[in-house]
């Protein structure tokens, strides 16, 4: 392939990761408002560093569940560069919406509670993408074991 292929694929991953992460935007809004659980939780007794890692342990399956669709399209990206297709659709919309923490004064005290937040960001669409790599090789194996191949 050539360089016009990867940059053209390039361009595609960036865009695909500012919907992507608009598509998050909404559905957490929604989710925030009406999700039960941040509710539960605190009712558990939990808080502080608690509340954030069982919060996480809900909050990353949900990200991860809804980057199945920009991890599809990703999939289809060629050629296959995808730590670059990655790179292009995460990175930009991350450094935008942390860049109002460069040079807060607080920055210092608050940085390990954003943490977590980090790495839901900058996983949960990785993962998606290699679970939906895995099935899809299961997919194929069976159905080539089925048809004898």
């Amino acid at each position: 392939m050539n360089d016009g292929s990867v940059f053209l694929s390039t361009a595609i991953a960036a865009l695909v990761g500012v919907f992507h992460r608009f598509f998050l935007l909404f559905c957490f809004v929604y989710i925030a408002a009406y999700s039960p659980v941040p509710t539960l939780l605190a009712e558990a007794g939990l808080n502080g560093w608690t509340l954030r890692l069982a919060n996480f342990l809900v909050d990353f399956p949900t990200h991860v569940l809804l980057s199945f669709p920009a991890a599809f399209v990703l999939s289809k990206l060629r050629p296959a560069k995808h730590w670059l297709y990655f790179a292009a659709a995460l990175l930009p919309s991350f450094l935008y919406f942390n860049s109002v923490w460069i040079g807060h004064p607080m920055f210092g005290q608050i940085w390990p509670t954003l943490l977590l937040g980090w790495a839901t960001e900058l996983l949960a669409l990785p993962v998606a993408f290699f679970i939906l790599i895995q099935l899809r090789q299961r997919i194929q194996q069976r159905f080539h074991a089925r048809k004898g191949l």
